[in-house]
Formats: structure tokens, sequence, C-alpha cells
């Protein structure tokens, strides 16, 4: 997951600073199928980061409802065993 936003990052930050020197002018703008291209690689990006954390979460909510399903097994023995 770190390595997602770390690669989002620097691609922003590339964005970014393509951005700040097309506006001072320091460079002639890039041919758009580059740029269309890193637009899509950040959609992809991204797309793996929100799909990485709704995976992570669902997980979550199995692990808590294992341990629910744990706890009601637990208290049913203990009520068979009186």
């Amino acid at each position: 997951m770190l390595l997602w936003v770390f690669i989002l990052f620097i691609l922003s930050l590339l964005n970014f600073f393509y951005d700040a020197f097309l506006w001072l002018g320091a460079i002639k703008p890039i041919d758009p199928l580059y740029i269309s291209f890193f637009n899509i690689l950040f959609l992809l990006i991204t797309l793996g980061i929100l799909y990485r954390m709704y995976y992570l979460q669902r997980k979550g909510e199995k692990e808590k409802l294992k341990q629910k399903i744990k706890e009601l097994e637990e208290e049913i023995k203990k009520l068979k065993g009186e």
C-alpha cells in the first residue's frame, strides 16, 4: 500500500513540475499521447489504491465476524455445559 502511495506521490510531483515549467515557458508542450499515458497511469494507480483499501476493509469486517462467531460458539458451549 505504501508503495502505491509513493508512486502516486511521485507522479503527482512530476505532473506539478511539468505544469509549473510549462506555465513559466521553460519547456515546450509534450505530445498529447504522453500526457494521456500519464493520466491513464495515474487513474490506474488511484483505482489500485482504492481497490486495496476496499479489500482491506472487507478483510477487517470478515475478521470481526469470525471473532464474533468464536465468541458465540464459546457461549453456546458454556450453556450446554451447565
